[in-house]
């Protein structure tokens, strides 16, 4: 258990040098024609939704990996979010997919994979209740997708200040696998900001670096 927590601990340690790191770039470097060429249908291409090479890689490295739940959770994903878009602009589904990808390195658990798939289930238009997603995956899953929904929603301008806002934070990470998942969700979103305008981009990464 012990073990676990530290490797928690170094993994959430590395994602905040990645987002402090890729967050200065955005703000200092990233000049206008970048955003312009990156939106170009020709440049952007939708990531991929298969999932199989990563369950394949977290079944060698866990004992008793449940498979076949991790795909109902995904099937679900896909029946609640559709085509319905993140602000990004590529679909919900394409960006859990994509935090996935950020968290496969620090090989998570199953219930870990199970909430990051399902972790935009309260705000998409076809939205379940958390006692709905408790009933259907467990009181841990539903715990981990509170605890990121909570931090993925707030904002400076709700809270009077930035240490508020990480007691806040303190407050909802009894359980560490929460600020991992935050800080991938953030990770990835920041790895396709130039989707957006660089002014959005500006407002994105400064709030990741006043929270984390």
């Amino acid at each position: 258990m012990m073990m676990t927590i530290r490797r928690l601990k170094w993994s959430a340690i590395s994602l905040v040098s990645c987002i402090s790191f890729s967050s200065t770039s955005l703000i200092f470097e990233a000049p206008s024609s970048y955003y312009r060429r990156s939106l170009s249908p020709e440049v952007v291409q939708s990531p991929s939704t298969d999932i199989t090479g990563f369950l394949d890689r977290i079944e060698s490295v866990h004992r008793g990996f449940d498979r076949s739940r991790v795909l109902e959770a995904y099937q679900f994903a896909e029946e609640l979010y559709g085509e319905e878009k993140h602000w990004t602009g590529f679909t919900v589904l394409e960006h859990v997919v994509s935090v996935l990808g950020t968290l496969a390195p620090f090989e998570p658990d199953e219930d870990t994979i199970v909430a990051c798939l399902l972790h935009h289930v309260l705000i998409v238009q076809q939205s379940i209740t958390l006692m709905e997603l408790e009933d259907r995956f467990g009181p841990t899953v539903r715990k981990l997708v509170a605890g990121v929904h909570l931090i993925s929603n707030v904002s400076t301008d709700q809270r009077n200040s930035v240490q508020d806002l990480r007691l806040m934070l303190l407050t909802v990470s009894e359980d560490l696998r929460t600020v991992l998942l935050a800080l991938c969700d953030r990770c990835a979103v920041l790895q396709n900001i130039h989707r957006v305008t660089p002014e959005e981009a500006r407002q994105v990464a400064n709030s990741v670096l006043n929270v984390f």
